[in-house]
């Protein structure tokens, strides 16, 4: 044919390397040849493009298909080792009623399918098109593909029938958007494959899915990196029935549902991702997940910050937080051994961070400007609260409710709409320690529990002790000393330091001072009256 000898024609052929078919178009002709320019299929253009494709296919090795509208009527089945390699603007458009299934099924490992661009032309369908799928196969690599109007855009599964596993796959840079129900899916029996750097957008389901059924069929050592997320109609990310998972470097925007959410899960790690402005929570972990860390995050105006519910043995470490519509970071449930520490929550509507499971540690925590409590701890038992800063909340700074033998120490509450610490309702054997409750409105510190210990708080004093010194006057007999205590002290010391001091008294006290009784005036004298003290509430 004349395409095989013009020189331009053969020059491009040769910058091509080595390949093993290529399909081209001219006006009403579609033709694949192979590298020795020997024709394989020719057809009428519109009508034979599938036809004329899968020809080419059929070669295997690597095959090229230039920069035109293909009308694709068949499925295009790729079978292992094949390189199938578009010229970037070469569309695959299926045709108006075909009601394909998949337009191009991956059977067999070991395939590339390099910059393939999807026009799933759904409207004009009765059914719902896959843009790429294998199922069971391994090595597959999909790179550069640009996928829409499809239901969902790329599927790699196991084979759950023959409980075969797909291994070792990689999508890359590609745009999926688009679709009537999800952009990407990693289903059932995946294993150490990766999702990198690709662009899921305005997809009707959620955007990117790893699905594991369950536990049944798990998927695992899998990961998703530097992804965007946007403006799907369900979640961002979602990953269910997975172990030792990673979600790293991800933008997930604007979804209609959370933005990254993990259930059903064990080993995953959620590192250094940004939600902003998701319907649900920026991120969560919940229903039979273990060993789930959510760290380096930002959730910014997501209607919730970060949860965890019944969820065991969960991190939430190093997030920003930042003007969520509801509450910063709940942990809930049964997400016992939870440690949630050094985040950032600013400009939550409700509380900055919201605890209500035994055994957690909250520590290094910043809560400030919440429209409610800074930190909220309630109904649980046997929790660490140590070195939170909780400043400018409109509530109290720490809230104890219910809350039981726990220890609530070197926290700074400063500057809140209520109290420093509120331990209430059935809160007691409480250790509250150390802390600093300053410029609170309604007060430093309020406690319920007979049995709760409040010690060395600054803003708080509960012990005290000095010196005192008077001059007596012959007739004098009670001389008082501001003890400085949030109430009368139920014990206190006096000790006479020189001689005139160490006649016969006793001593009583009130809310405000020490009262030191004699039965007989001292002697007058300057400053010859001098006692230690120590009082304790």
């Amino acid at each position: 044919m004349w395409f095989a000898e013009n020189i331009s024609w053969r020059q491009f052929r040769r910058s091509l390397g080595a390949f093993s078919a290529i399909v081209c178009k001219d006006g009403s002709t579609v033709w694949a040849e192979d590298a020795s320019g020997k024709t394989i299929a020719s057809g009428e253009s519109g009508v034979d493009d599938a036809s004329v494709i899968q020809s080419a296919i059929n070669q295997g090795g690597k095959v090229f298909i230039t920069k035109e509208t293909y009308i694709v009527d068949k499925i295009l089945s790729v079978s292992g080792n094949t390189h199938l390699k578009f010229e970037k603007g070469a569309i695959l458009k299926q045709k108006d009623g075909a009601n394909l299934d998949t337009i191009i099924k991956i059977v067999g490992d070991d395939v590339i399918i390099e910059n393939a661009e999807i026009d799933g032309n759904i409207a004009n369908q009765t059914k719902n098109v896959v843009g790429m799928h294998s199922r069971g196969y391994s090595r597959i690599k999909i790179k550069g593909a640009k996928i829409y109007n499809c239901y969902d855009g790329i599927i790699i599964a196991g084979n759950t029938d023959t409980l075969t596993s797909s291994k070792n796959n990689l999508i890359i840079d590609c745009l999926v958007k688009s679709n009537t129900k999800r952009g990407i899916l990693l289903s059932n029996l995946v294993h150490e494959s990766i999702i990198k750097s690709c662009w899921v957008i305005d997809n009707a389901g959620s955007g990117i899915v790893m699905w594991g059924e369950k536990g049944n069929y798990p998927c695992y050592d899998d990961k998703i990196l530097d992804c965007i997320v946007l403006n799907s109609g369900g979640g961002g990310i979602f990953v269910t029935g997975v172990e030792r998972v990673i979600i790293s470097g991800c933008y997930s925007y604007g979804n209609g549902d959370v933005g990254i959410e993990v259930e059903y899960a064990s080993d995953v790690l959620v590192i250094g991702n940004i939600t902003r402005k998701n319907t649900n929570y920026g991120i969560n972990a919940m229903t039979n997940v273990n060993k789930v860390s959510f760290v380096g995050n930002y959730s910014i105006e997501d209607e919730a910050g970060i949860r965890v519910y019944n969820a065991g043995k969960c991190l939430i470490e190093g997030n920003y937080v930042l003007s969520p519509t509801d509450a910063g970071i709940i942990a809930s449930g049964t997400s016992g051994n939870t440690m949630i520490n050094g985040n950032y929550v600013n400009g939550a509507g409700s509380h900055g961070i919201f605890v209500d499971v035994n055994e957690a540690s909250v520590v290094g925590n910043y809560a400030m400007e919440n429209a409610a409590t800074g930190l909220v701890i309630q109904f649980c038992d046997g929790v660490l609260i140590r070195s939170n800063y909780s400043k400018g909340n409109s509530g109290s700074g720490l809230a104890l409710r219910s809350l039981t033998n726990s220890y609530i120490y070197d926290n700074v509450c400063k500057d809140n709409g209520a109290y420093g610490i509120n331990e209430w309702d059935a809160s007691d054997y409480n250790r509250i320690i150390c802390n600093i409750l300053v410029g609170n409105t309604s007060g430093a510190l309020t406690k319920v529990g007979a049995n709760t210990v409040v010690k060395n708080n600054v803003g708080y004093a509960t012990e005290n002790s000095g010196t005192a010194t008077f001059s007596g006057d012959g007739t004098t007999t009670q001389f008082s000393i501001a003890h400085g205590l949030v109430k009368a002290p139920s014990k206190v010391q006096v000790t006479p330091m020189t001689a005139d001091a160490a006649a016969d008294f006793y001593v009583t006290a009130d809310d405000t001072n020490i009262y030191i009784n004699y039965k007989s005036a001292p002697p007058s004298g300057t400053d010859n009256l001098k006692f230690s003290w120590y009082a304790e509430v």
